[in-house]
């Protein structure tokens, strides 16, 4: 199960950063740091490969176009394809955030990079619902091991390992996106990064 706890600790009125340092302080269970370790190195080996992205959607390509939109929100940041997958007017709704335009999109795509080293990300499953009014809606699930390298959401870079699990549904109009839903637990990758864990995509991107 995916879902944004970080969003649904703030009508609580609950510290999302005092309840991550609670979570990372208590034990693990050994049935969690054996699926956590398990995905981490499942990433690891079978880490997507992509050469060149696809700049529109068309249903043959849908992989690639999912792919590589992950790809280079997290880890590229090519301002070329970022304008030619996206409508100008397009609204991506996160877990904390919400940017309404391509710039805005940009934006915030670029603060998620500069926050995390992504070294490793797969597409573990993608689903394609084509409409009768030529408009498609493309989800993927995936999953990204990444370094904690700097400032985000109020707390500071740790340099950790992490493990990120998310979801990703885009709303497609004439082969662009003109809506994104992203979700992934913040509130877990905040306690990850507090753990003290040794960091091999560290040693990979340095």
């Amino acid at each position: 199960m995916i879902r944004g706890n970080w969003s649904l600790l703030r009508p609580l009125g609950v510290n999302p950063h005092d309840l991550a340092a609670v979570r990372a302080a208590a034990p693990v269970a050994d049935d969690y740091r054996q699926w956590i370790a398990a995905e981490h190195e499942r990433v690891w080996r079978s880490a997507n490969k992509l050469a060149a992205p696809a700049a529109r959607f068309v249903e043959s390509q849908a992989a690639t176009f999912a792919l590589g939109n992950l790809q280079d929100a997290w880890m590229h940041g090519d301002a070329a394809l970022l304008a030619s997958q996206y409508q100008p007017y397009a609204v991506l709704h996160d877990s904390a955030p919400v940017a309404s335009g391509s710039a805005a999109i940009r934006d915030h795509t670029a603060g998620l990079r500069g926050a995390f080293a992504v070294a490793a990300l797969t597409v573990d499953h993608l689903c394609v619902r084509l409409r009768d009014d030529e408009t498609c809606d493309l989800a993927a699930r995936w999953t990204l091991n990444a370094r904690y390298a700097s400032d985000i959401w109020g707390q500071q870079g740790t340099d950790a390992e992490v493990t990120v699990l998310g979801i990703t549904h885009w709303h497609l109009v004439a082969g662009r996106i003109a809506a994104e839903w992203s979700i992934f637990d913040r509130l877990d990758v905040l306690t990850q990064s507090l753990r003290a864990r040794p960091s091999r995509a560290a040693t990979t991107l340095t």
